[in-house]
């Protein structure tokens, strides 16, 4: 709404009613709109300037996934990634430290995209109980129950209320589990493979097409093993 109302040639406003969801990426499309010299405070009545060049930063909610796989234990140093970027999703650092000082309480409200992968590395280290989770609900798969169904499939615990998602410790086994047509839980259950003592076989694993096809050419490229089966 934010791009489409800025073309138009008289002024309009936004009405928030309710709590503002995932606030980053607001910041985000801002950042966006002034890289073209709009203000994304006064939708509307301005003038786009391109800026002839543009440098495309890097993508920290993909990221995410090969700094938690770091995390875990393999080897794998993550580049191009901007430290003051205004993602919100940058927020992946603090939180893997925090999961690996001990039990953490993390906010989903900024992050919904985070949480499954955060999940897999709080489940293999001290817990977490991650709050402000409803937005979860309301993703390419309710991801308070896909996330819930890959730790209780691969060995590991969880449990929900309407608005919390506590992950216990655990001890990560293999099994089987369905991407729910998720990319995120897809590359969650991927990363997750990397500690578990059994395979793990990942129903929908395409899903990952969304958002980083390249995955899998990456995951084989850094020494992650997979057969692929076609129905």
């Amino acid at each position: 709404l934010m791009l489409a109302l800025s073309l138009l040639p008289e002024k309009s406003r936004l009405h928030i009613t309710g709590q503002l969801q995932s606030a980053p990426y607001v910041e985000m499309t801002k950042d966006a709109l002034a890289q073209f010299g709009v203000s994304g405070d006064m939708l509307g009545g301005q003038t786009f300037i391109s800026p002839r060049e543009l440098t495309v930063e890097g993508d920290w909610s993909n990221g995410a996934f090969f700094l938690a796989a770091r995390a875990l234990g393999n080897e794998i140093t993550v580049t191009n990634l901007n430290e003051n970027s205004v993602q919100g999703d940058r927020a992946v650092t603090r939180c893997i430290r925090e999961l690996q000082s001990g039990k953490a309480t993390i906010s989903a409200a900024d992050i919904p995209d985070l949480v499954p992968i955060l999940s897999i590395v709080a489940a293999a280290n001290h817990g977490a109980v991650f709050t402000d989770i409803q937005r979860l609900r309301l993703k390419e798969s309710d991801r308070v129950a896909s996330v819930i169904a890959i730790l209780e499939n691969l060995g590991g615990y969880a449990r929900a209320t309407q608005c919390t998602l506590e992950v216990f410790p655990s001890q990560f086994i293999g099994g089987t589990v369905d991407s729910c047509n998720d990319h995120r839980i897809a590359m969650s259950a991927a990363i997750a493979a990397t500690i578990c003592k059994q395979p793990v076989t990942i129903l929908g694993a395409q899903a990952v097409n969304k958002s980083c096809p390249q995955f899998w050419a990456e995951y084989r490229r850094l020494g992650g093993n997979y057969e692929q089966y076609l129905r």
